[in-house]
């Protein structure tokens, strides 16, 4: 008897039960195989973020922070000539449109930032349509940590400048204060010698 010549459904109850004790083996493998590469991009863009956030923790400027960030993107992520725009008010949707990958693009530009105060652009070399899964993943996985990282430099920067201007105003009024108690000093001799001089007349 050949295979052609079992009985109808006979064939694939063999082939089932042949195959599956390699099943589960097969889906277990698959399953780690999966596991590992997830892992592996997952930590690559955790650690980005946390560089991210370092640099952001450091007591810098923001014009010295987007070219750091740039640097980041272009050497982790492989964007060609990534250049960070930053954007005084908040863009609206009439200005960028939603490209059905999630990412959200214009031109040759993509969205990246969108925090409380503050939203910004990446413009890059390369049609956004085409950037590869791990590139939109990342730049998905990073916005908020950008954004995160230029609120916290846009943060200490008005804190400095409000610590210089406390100094500068408390500067001024020492000053002040210097000013009236030499005044003072200076007032009072003269009005002795004014009384005495009235006396005398």
């Amino acid at each position: 008897m050949t295979f052609n010549q079992l009985p109808e459904g006979l064939a694939e109850a063999i082939l089932i039960l042949v195959l599956f004790p390699l099943l589960q083996p097969l889906t277990h493998w698959i399953d780690l195989f999966f596991d590992r590469l997830f892992s592996r991009e997952i930590s690559k863009f955790e650690r980005m973020a946390k560089r991210v956030e370092e640099i952001s923790r450091s007591k810098m400027e923001i014009h010295e922070l987007l070219p750091l960030i740039e640097n980041l993107l272009q050497q982790e992520l492989g964007l060609k000539n990534p250049h960070l725009t930053l954007e005084s008010k908040p863009l609206g949707s009439s200005e960028v449109a939603n490209t059905g990958n999630g990412m959200i693009a214009g031109a040759e530009e993509v969205l990246v930032l969108k925090g409380k105060g503050i939203s910004g652009k990446i413009q890059i070399e390369e049609d956004p349509e085409k950037l590869s899964n791990e590139q939109q993943a990342g730049l998905r996985y990073l916005m908020p940590q950008i954004a995160a990282a230029i609120e916290t430099c846009q943060l200490l920067e008005g804190k400095i400048r409000l610590e210089r201007e406390m100094a500068e105003h408390s500067k001024m009024a020492s000053l002040r204060q210097t000013a009236a108690s030499i005044a003072h000093n200076i007032k009072n001799p003269l009005s002795y010698i004014k009384t005495i001089v009235q006396l005398m007349q």
